[in-house]
Order: C-alpha cells, then structure tokens, then sequence
C-alpha cells in the first residue's frame, strides 16, 4: 500500500509545479448552474482535514482553513518515501512551492471576503472515488454574494485521510476540468 500511495503522490508532483494549485478568478459570467453534476447533492461524512478546514472556512476564519490544508498536504507529501535522487528532489520542490502559497494566503483571503462576503454554508456537490485509496470531492461554498465551487482530491493513507490537492473558483467548470 505505501509504494502505490508514493506513486499516486509523486506522480501528481508535476502537476503542483505548476502555479495554479488554488485557483482564484473572478465572478462567473453565468451564475446559473447548467450542469447536471451541479444538481447532484450527496450526503456523505467528508474526510477530517476537509471537513475541520470547512468549519474554520465557515467560522470566517479563511486564512486558517488554507493553512490546515496546506498544513495537511505538506505532511503527506514529507511522508512519502522515496529513493531516488530525481524523486528527492521532485518531493523537496513540491514541498517547497506548497510553502510558498502560504505568502498569498492574506491576499486570497481579502479577496474571497471582498468579492463574495461571508460563508454561510457548503453542499456538496459530488464525491467521485477514483479507486479504494483516493477520492475527488466537489462542493459548493454559499457565500452572501454567490457561489465558490472546490474540489479536494484526497488520500486513505495508514493515518487516516490526507488532502492531495486543492482548488476553488466561483465557476464550477474550473473544478471538473
């Protein structure tokens, strides 16, 4: 179990390369939803991490709801196990440039605030198991001024459940892409 978890983790490495982990944009041109997964409704316990990042995401407390997250994705990633010397270095800049986006934070959390007001809740929208160990899971934050959609990509590990990845934007087709 803890090679294929450490495969599942480095192979997702590149794709954290890249700057657009957490998504912010601007409010949707369209804010009906069209698609048919967003009329889906689950109801479903969502693993820990997401869960508490939800709750202090709701309290008002947006800056620390990344953090828990980030914290969480960080310790995943510092406890994959690897051998080779391009993996070493693969997991040290993944790790590294999850430490970075904690700078943005107080940024991301103004503008979540400005643009869209308070959380008042979250449904979600669907949970999608990609195999016995990982799950994708899209809700839907209800703030006063619109919607933000996130999805958390997620890991059973030997600790229990820890957050993969994690994006968000107010339209809802930039978390299925």
């Amino acid at each position: 179990m803890k090679k294929a978890i450490a495969s599942t983790i480095l192979a997702g490495v590149i794709s954290l390369i890249n700057p657009a982990v957490v998504v912010c944009s601007l409010l949707p041109v369209s804010p009906h939803l069209d698609s048919a997964i967003a009329q889906t409704d689950e109801t479903v316990e969502l693993p820990p991490p997401v869960a508490e990042g939800l709750a202090l995401y709701k309290a008002g407390k947006v800056e620390a709801a990344f953090n828990l997250w980030l914290d969480n994705m960080i310790a995943l990633f510092k406890s994959v196990p690897v051998e080779s010397e391009q993996e070493i270095a693969k997991k040290e800049l993944a790790i590294r440039m999850l430490g970075q986006y904690r700078t943005n934070l107080p940024t991301i959390a103004t503008l979540l605030s400005s643009q869209h007001g308070a959380c008042k809740g979250y449904k979600i929208i669907k949970i999608v198991k990609l195999d016995e160990n990982t799950q994708n899971i899209y809700l839907e934050s209800l703030h006063q001024k619109g919607s933000i959609f996130m999805k958390f990509t997620t890991l059973r590990t030997e600790k229990g459940w820890a957050i993969f990845s994690f994006s968000f934007s107010p339209d809802i087709e930039d978390i299925f892409k």
